[in-house]
């Protein structure tokens, strides 16, 4: 189970803290065990995160690789991190993308600004997607 979370570990700012937990049980109803964050992305030179939490994390496995997407609102990101990347392209209905060898990570960002480019022209925040049943490369996105 992939769970918005805030690390545990200290940071020079309490606020931008934000990780995505992992949570493992052999079924749904538990016992779970709590395993280290799968992504905890930094602002380089800091060990504050980009983002004060990341919202509706969602992995797919796709191309030999697994894929973490996420929501977060522009409120909630570290102005650190967008002097260093840049705002634009960002806004509340951006998904951020980061990818892993291994379901449980570490996950890394896909870029050193790692947004699906166009997301906000859907105009949902948090989308989920599902693969279409006939064709496995093809996606829906709900939200």
């Amino acid at each position: 189970m992939f769970i918005t979370a805030h690390a545990k570990e200290e940071t020079s700012n309490h606020y931008y803290g934000g990780c995505v937990g992992l949570a493992v049980a052999d079924k749904s109803s538990g016992p779970y065990t709590i395993l280290p964050p799968a992504a905890r992305p930094l602002v380089t030179g800091t060990t504050e995160s980009p983002f004060y939490e990341m919202e509706r994390p969602q992995v797919i496995y796709q191309n030999g690789r697994y894929h973490l997407f996420f929501s977060a609102f522009v409120k909630a990101l570290n102005p650190k991190w967008l002097d260093q990347v840049g705002s634009q392209g960002i806004n509340d209905l951006t998904v951020y993308w980061f990818v892993s060898d291994s379901i449980t990570g570490p996950y890394e960002p896909i870029s050193s600004k790692p947004i699906l480019e166009g997301r906000a022209q859907i105009g949902l925040y948090g989308t989920n997607s599902f693969s279409h049943p006939d064709q496995s490369d093809v996606y829906f996105a709900y939200g």
